[in-house]
């Protein structure tokens, strides 16, 4: 669900890679995966949830 939320922040191309080595995935895997879980109704609460969950870590 991280993978999403940053999709759907806009995270830079650069921060997607860094995730994507992070995760043992090829960029271009990563985008399979998690950009269908991105931007949809059925995830929505799960990815507000885990923004409000980051920001807190970030303060």
């Amino acid at each position: 669900m991280a993978i999403a939320h940053m999709i759907n922040s806009g995270a830079s191309v650069e921060v997607m890679k860094s995730l994507a080595h992070l995760m043992a995935h090829s960029p271009q895997m990563q985008q399979k995966i998690y950009s269908r879980h991105a931007q949809t109704k059925e995830s929505a609460l799960a990815l507000d949830a885990l923004a409000a969950i980051s920001s807190k870590v970030l303060e």
